[in-house]
C-alpha cells in the first residue's frame, strides 16, 4: 500500500470513528483537506474521493462498528450491580467490596490485553469471567457472609445468561495464565 492510500485511508478511518464518537464529527472537506496535506501527489482529493473510501471501509468490515471492550463491558457489569440492585446494597456495607471488584476486574484486563491470544475470545463473555475471578480475589481474604452471599446472587445471575461452559473455559484460561489460585469456594 503506498503512502498516499495509506493516508486517505487513515485520514477517512479518522473520519469514520468522529462519526461514531463525537458529537461533532470533522466534515469531508476538513478532511480531504488534510489528506491532501498529507499526500505527495499531484491528484488531490476530493469529497467524493473521501465518500468512496467511506464505503470500501464500512464494506469491508460489514457496517460492524458496534464494538465493546473488555473494559467497557466490565463497566457495563458492575454499572448493572450498583444502579440495579440499589435496594440490596442499601442492606449491606458493600461498597468497599464493589470498590475492589472493579479494581481487580481491570487489573486483570490489563493483563489480558497484553497477551494477544485472548483475544480470540468473545469480550462479553471475557468480561463475566473477569468478574468472577475479581469475586474470588475478594473471597482469598475473609469477608463478612452477607457479602458474600450478595455477590454469589449476583454472579449466579449472570451465570444464567451467558453460556457457563465458554465462560469456565475463558476463566480457567485467565486463571492458568495469570498464575491465580482461586478461593476454595469457586466453582
Amino acid at each position: 500500500i503506498c503512502k498516499d492510500e495509506f493516508a486517505l485511508i487513515a485520514f477517512t478511518s479518522l473520519l469514520i470513528a468522529s462519526k461514531k464518537e463525537s458529537t461533532i464529527p470533522f466534515s469531508i472537506k476538513d478532511m480531504a483537506s488534510v489528506t491532501n496535506k498529507s499526500i505527495s501527489s499531484s491528484e488531490k482529493i476530493t469529497k467524493s474521493t473521501i465518500k468512496q473510501k467511506e464505503i470500501e471501509i464500512m464494506l469491508a468490515v460489514n457496517f460492524d462498528f458496534v464494538k465493546f471492550s473488555l473494559y467497557d463491558f466490565i463497566q457495563i457489569f458492575l454499572y448493572d450491580l450498583k444502579f440495579n440492585l440499589v435496594p440490596e446494597i442499601k442492606k449491606t456495607d458493600i461498597e468497599v467490596y464493589l470498590n475492589k471488584m472493579s479494581e481487580y476486574s481491570l487489573e486483570i484486563v490489563k493483563k489480558l490485553l497484553l497477551d494477544v491470544s485472548f483475544y480470540k475470545y468473545n469480550s462479553l463473555l471475557t468480561g463475566v469471567a473477569c468478574i468472577i475471578i475479581a469475586f474470588d480475589m475478594i473471597k482469598n481474604n475473609p469477608i463478612p457472609e452477607n457479602i458474600d452471599m450478595f455477590f454469589s446472587k449476583w454472579i449466579y445471575g449472570l451465570l444464567e445468561r451467558y453460556p457457563k461452559k465458554e465462560v469456565k473455559e475463558i476463566y480457567d484460561d485467565i486463571v492458568t495464565r495469570l498464575n491465580f489460585i482461586p478461593s476454595k469456594e469457586s466453582k
